[in-house]
């Protein structure tokens, strides 16, 4: 259940040279929220997991299914913030 199983990979492997002018990854999450507020409960772990904050005006997304009483599965689709950029 935990974004940061592979989110903080992205932590101190993009260098700012190599960035330059191109548009940075997209990233499509599938990951489960239990709380009243899905998306924010689900983009808090990712922000975490990346040392960074995402911008939510970025961030889209969509409850996929409940997968058990009160636990919903989340896809949410984001460009990485350019703030990982060292």
């Amino acid at each position: 259940e935990r974004v940061s199983c592979f989110l903080d990979a992205f932590r101190g492997v993009m260098h700012k040279p190599s960035w330059e002018g191109r548009e940075m990854p997209t990233i499509h999450l599938y990951n489960f929220a239990k709380g009243e507020d899905n998306v924010e409960e689900v983009m808090c772990r990712a922000d975490e997991a990346l040392g960074v904050k995402v911008d939510r005006e970025q961030v889209s997304w969509r409850e996929v299914r409940l997968v058990a009483p009160g636990k919903m599965m989340m896809y949410c689709r984001f460009k990485l913030p350019r703030g990982l950029l060292v």
